[in-house]
């Protein structure tokens, strides 16, 4: 759960990339997105975190938001099977 503590607020990765994924499932596309992007800018070594975003994006037809995400996780991990297969798919 997320939990306030003092003026803040813990988020724990998992549970927030769980709460998305409802979101996501949902009819809540858009607020989906923006923890999406909320758990990127929280979490930004997180691969995890990106591909969600980048899925979301093209859930919602931002393909070339969707593409950047892709090619920002190969940055970080050249051999990310969930990047490599996205662009495998538009050869």
């Amino acid at each position: 759960m997320l939990r306030p503590r003092g003026p803040t607020t813990d988020f724990d990765e998992d549970e927030l990339e769980s709460w998305i994924q409802r979101l996501k499932f949902g009819e809540k596309p858009e607020r989906a997105l923006q923890l999406s992007q909320l758990d990127v800018s929280l979490f930004p070594e997180s691969e995890k975190a990106k591909i969600l975003l980048a899925q979301i994006y093209g859930a919602n037809g931002r393909t070339r938001d969707e593409a950047n995400v892709y090619r920002d996780i190969l940055a970080q991990n050249p051999k990310n099977a969930a990047a490599l297969s996205y662009f495998k798919k538009k050869l």
